[in-house]
């Protein structure tokens, strides 16, 4: 059994799904994940094809479950997350995977009209999760999740 994980954020209606840095299997996980957000919600998605970092990551709660997936610890001599037994930043893809997981971020709303950025309300929140149908979205991960990979 696999697990997905799913960070929601509220900029765009898009979906960023891999890590460059991280096993092609991972990748794969993530971006069949974000494919059947994508075909549920019509958001845009994003693959590691399209995602930027630096040496490793940029620090959000997707890259820190990505690297734990990977089975990175913590480095007290980097101060970070790093492959086990190392001792630089990560600058090479790590192809190792601890957990079988699909891991992906999900920006929610249209913030940007226009050329102008608005601040979301709950309102707008509560409009976005009843027009994309969000509780379907939450079953439909969960039964992600059960398939073999």
């Amino acid at each position: 059994m696999a697990s997905v994980f799913a960070d929601l954020h509220s900029a765009g209606r898009s979906i960023y799904a891999g890590k460059p840095h991280l096993s092609e299997l991972f990748n794969l996980r993530s971006q069949l994940l974000g494919s059947e957000i994508k075909n549920l919600l019509g958001y845009k998605l994003y693959t590691v094809q399209d995602e930027v970092t630096g040496l490793g990551t940029d620090g959000s709660i997707t890259d820190f479950a990505s690297e734990v997936a990977a089975g990175f610890t913590f480095n007290p001599a980097l101060g970070r997350y790093s492959p086990p037994n190392g001792n630089e930043l990560l600058i090479r893809k790590y192809n190792h995977q601890a957990h079988p997981i699909g891991i992906v971020t999900i920006e929610s709303l249209l913030t940007r009209y226009g050329g102008l950025q608005y601040k979301s309300t709950i309102e707008m929140q509560r409009n976005e999760w009843k027009e994309y149908n969000f509780p379907n979205l939450y079953r439909k991960m969960t039964e992600f999740a059960t398939r073999r990979f």
